[in-house]
């Protein structure tokens, strides 16, 4: 005897059922993507606000690690701050060991030649950077070439002389820039007796760091970004501002300001 099925049974499914079996089907698995692109964006998000903190917290404390290094009451002997010529970064230049030279006046036959006779050449040796400087005013600059036999400097812009009208006294100087560069990088570039290091990569996706100064004896002055060599800092205040990496995340971006100051040799910082 043949088994008995019902009427359905021997349909099987509709096309309605299928569709809707389907439909559901499609709505679970859709749902599925979207609740794991969401958890993925907000993955990617998470990582990329951690890693612009801990961009931004780097890139300070590089910055407040050059603006102690420059000395108090700036510049004190040979040491200084400048703002690099981009504009998106800051340089210190340090006479580690008070060294320095005098300019022989007598030898110095032609103030404009960017050649300057010294009393003594040895500080010189190995140095890329030197501070001139003429009374009160002095400038940064750097070295074509020494000659120890002759006990001569030679500058590589001779325009530095003019600049000064003369030169009483000259400092061997270590020189560090700190800066962004136009595709957004963090670089550092060290020229100090011994060491040479020339635009190394620090960290990316920077994208704003904007550097000024107060040029007040008493540290509560406004802020500018121009100054120059001879200029005396007692604050710096540092912005920066870093984006994210991933695409899928947004635009994630994380800013900070704060001021360092150097009055005194004494570091503070204030967040804004």
């Amino acid at each position: 005897m043949k088994p008995s099925f019902s009427g359905r049974a021997q349909r099987g499914f509709t096309v309605v059922e299928m569709a809707l079996a389907g439909t559901v089907g499609m709505l679970v698995a859709g749902s599925g993507f979207m609740l794991y692109r969401s958890q993925t964006s907000m993955h990617l998000r998470q990582n990329d606000v951690n890693e612009a903190q801990l961009t931004v917290d780097y890139v300070v404390n590089n910055l407040r690690t050059m603006v102690v290094s420059a000395g108090g009451g700036l510049p004190q002997g040979a040491s200084g701050l400048r703002k690099c010529v981009s504009g998106r970064g800051v340089s210190t230049y340090v006479n580690r060991d008070d060294r320095s030279a005098t300019v022989v006046d007598e030898l110095n036959l032609n103030p404009n030649d960017g050649v300057l006779p010294v009393n003594d050449i040895t500080p010189f040796d190995g140095t890329g950077f030197i501070m001139v400087s003429h009374n009160e005013d002095c400038l940064l600059g750097e070295m074509q070439s020494v000659d120890v036999a002759a006990k001569t400097i030679t500058l590589k812009d001779p325009s530095l002389e003019t600049k000064l009208t003369g030169a009483n006294f000259v400092y061997p100087v270590e020189y560090c820039s700190l800066y962004v560069d136009t595709m957004g990088s963090l670089r550092k570039t060290i020229l100090a007796e011994g060491s040479t290091l020339k635009n190394i990569p620090l960290a990316v996706n920077i994208d704003s760091l904007d550097v000024s100064f107060d040029v007040s004896a008493d540290g509560n002055g406004g802020f500018t970004r121009n100054i120059t060599d001879s200029s005396k800092v007692s604050r710096v205040k540092v912005y920066v501002r870093v984006k994210g990496s991933h695409a899928l995340a947004g635009a994630t971006k994380r800013s900070f300001e704060t001021i360092v100051g150097v009055r005194r040799g004494r570091l503070y910082n204030r967040a804004m």
